[in-house]
């Protein structure tokens, strides 16, 4: 009978069955910390359905909570609670569970497969995915195991990307039947991890995750084509590089590199929802580093492109490749394309791969785009005389001379955040247009882009996405009333 000063105390001995779940669906979350008089202390982890109200409970030795990635522990499932009962912390006074109860975790889970005996759900933190499941072995006697993804259950995972070449347009390898053109996607580069045989596709970082449970910095739960999907037969032991991208549903170009890196840094839950205003996160292929366990880094990109197409043909609903030109004519096409603005998922030009050596690719960039340092500021004019920087001042290198400043292309919001946190920007790469390059090195006409996305910290683009959404709010709100 329920409890008035701990409503949803449940009859001892009352345990209901798992329903039988087949696609992700949204439960509560919850961990008591029990100082039960008769049992002794122990963690009373519960996960609660919304359609029956149910919390499902069981308890597990504080020393065993949470299990590491990769390990297991023993689970030993209780009467079931109500959701209610959930939020309780305080004393319960008599009866089942007499003791002291605090509220260690609350939280949401997402439930991707449930049924008698067995149930598999996710708890997406801050900190990266945590991925669990329960079966049970014998009676009450369950097994929670940690599935969470972690670096050292990922062997061969690279920790850097590869250096490209850069060349301008007129330099180009249009002639040259060895090389292979593929349009350059405004991305953020990702690993895509094919592990065993219906194991689930993963898409990581190649960076390490200093904050994250296993080591890895995981996006795979925020990419709607990858999430659910197992790995072929076949595949097992294949590493690919591409990227992660989006299309704004409102203009259908490529999204800002700031609003993929907020995609990409939140958790999963917010970057579903941001991803309703800044366009669903697609991946694209255009590198392999492991196939079938086999290292291909430094193999020529006629073979990885068999690669490649494998697995779109195993795959063609998950993946795309970028498009590609091997004709000079198609070459020629394919980046007059891009300067026209035909294909909206790229603005920056091709990268150009040899086909019969395992070299660098090249990097084949309008001459108008630019990649510059933000090194200091300069105060703004007029309205933004005292409150906003009129623009910054820039080097190519990083620790270069300071050879110019650029004070166009930069909104309002972003002036008054440079203004109020100028060491947050500092250090930070900058996409530049202009008319022409100086031999001082100074640009003609420049006008800011955008920040780069593989070149700056997947922090500070998130910092910088953060503010000037907060600072947006704030102008919103201020014009509303």
């Amino acid at each position: 009978m329920a409890k008035d000063f701990a409503p949803g105390i449940p009859k001892k001995n009352l345990v209901h069955e798992l329903p039988s779940v087949s696609k992700p669906t949204t439960w509560a979350f919850g961990v008591h910390d029990h100082h039960a008089e008769k049992r002794g202390r122990h963690f009373d982890l519960r996960l609660g359905d919304p359609d029956t109200g149910h919390a499902h409970s069981w308890a597990i030795s504080p020393k065993d909570w949470p299990p590491a990635p990769g390990k297991a522990t023993w689970a030993i499932q209780q009467s079931t609670h109500s959701i209610g009962y959930m939020n309780f912390q305080g004393e319960i006074v008599e009866g089942y569970g007499k003791g002291k109860v605090l509220l260690h975790d609350r939280d949401l889970s997402e439930v991707t497969r449930s049924s008698p005996g067995h149930l598999s759900f996710n708890v997406y933190r801050s900190t990266g995915p945590e991925e669990f499941t329960l079966h049970r072995v014998t009676g009450k006697n369950w097994i929670l195991m940690n599935r969470t993804s972690s670096r050292d259950r990922m062997p061969n995972l690279p920790t850097d990307k590869p250096k490209y070449k850069e060349l301008p347009v007129n330099k180009a390898p249009y002639d040259d039947p060895n090389y292979i053109f593929s349009a350059k996607i405004d991305d953020a580069h990702n690993l895509f991890v094919f592990s065993d045989a219906d194991k689930p596709v993963r898409v990581v970082s190649y960076r390490p995750g200093k904050r994250s449970p296993g080591g890895v910095i995981e996006h795979t739960h925020k990419v709607p084509s990858i999430f659910g999907t197992r790995t072929p037969s076949g595949l097992g032991g294949t590493i690919l590089r591409g990227g992660l991208y989006a299309l704004h549903p409102g203009t259908g170009e490529a999204t800002a590199p700031e609003a993929i890196a907020g995609m990409l840094n939140s958790d999963v839950w917010k970057s579903r929802e941001k991803q309703k205003t800044h366009g669903e996160l697609m991946p694209v292929l255009y590198d392999v580093v492991r196939y079938k366990g086999k290292d291909m880094a430094g193999a020529p990109y006629a073979e990885k492109l068999k690669v490649l197409n494998e697995v779109m043909k195993k795959m063609p609903d998950t993946f795309t490749l970028p498009r590609m030109a091997a004709t000079p004519e198609d070459k020629h096409k394919l980046l007059s394309d891009i300067r026209a603005g035909k294909i909206p998922e790229t603005k920056e030009g091709v990268v150009a791969w040899h086909l019969n050596e395992g070299i660098s690719p090249i990097k084949v960039k309008f001459t108008n785009d630019h990649d510059v340092y933000i090194r200091d500021f300069f105060p703004g004019e007029g309205k933004y005389k005292g409150h906003a920087v009129g623009g910054f001042l820039f080097s190519h290198e990083q620790k270069g001379p300071i050879v110019g400043r650029v004070g166009t292309g930069i909104s309002d919001i972003q002036r008054l955040d440079m203004h109020e946190n100028p060491e947050k920007y500092k250090g930070m790469v900058a996409r530049v247009k202009a008319q022409q390059k100086y031999s001082s090195g100074a640009l003609r006409a420049p006008s800011f882009q955008g920040f780069h996305l593989d070149k700056n910290e997947p922090d500070q683009l998130a910092m910088v996405k953060h503010a000037e959404d907060t600072l947006e709010l704030v102008f919103l709100w201020g014009e509303a009333n």
